[in-house]
């Protein structure tokens, strides 16, 4: 089981995401990206579809590139934190089909209660 986080930010918002992230799973198990490329890269090895993929898009054009990865993210547990409430952002961001859905500017704390239940569930199932 792997968590894979993507955020272009560099802010103090993703060093919270990420000790947020440490604090429910191994540092092993969580892989960090900063750039869709390198992304995309791990996500076409990715032989583990025990995957739980969290996505911070910090904007609609960043959205819409998050989006363009639609194939690659078939069958695996998605998490999308979406920059905005407008209907077309909640439209584009549903084209990914997350299990759940959230503001990326909120403080992460029914994120992380998601995820946490996602890890049990897998848990169980191992």
């Amino acid at each position: 089981m792997k968590i894979l986080f993507y955020s272009s930010s560099r802010g103090d918002t993703e060093k919270e995401i990420g000790k947020m992230l440490k604090k429910l799973a191994s540092e092993k198990k969580i892989e960090i990206y900063q750039s869709i490329e390198e992304l995309t890269h791990s996500l076409k090895r990715l032989f583990d579809h025990n995957t739980i993929v969290i996505l911070r898009a910090r904007d609609r054009e960043e959205l819409l590139n998050i989006a363009s990865l639609n194939d690659l993210l078939q069958g695996l547990r998605v998490i999308l934190l979406i920059p905005n409430r407008d209907k077309e952002t909640i439209a584009i961001a549903h084209r990914l089909r997350p299990r759940f859905l959230s503001n990326g500017e909120s403080d992460f704390s029914d994120t992380m209660g998601v995820l946490q239940k996602m890890l049990q569930c897998m848990d169980n199932k191992a």
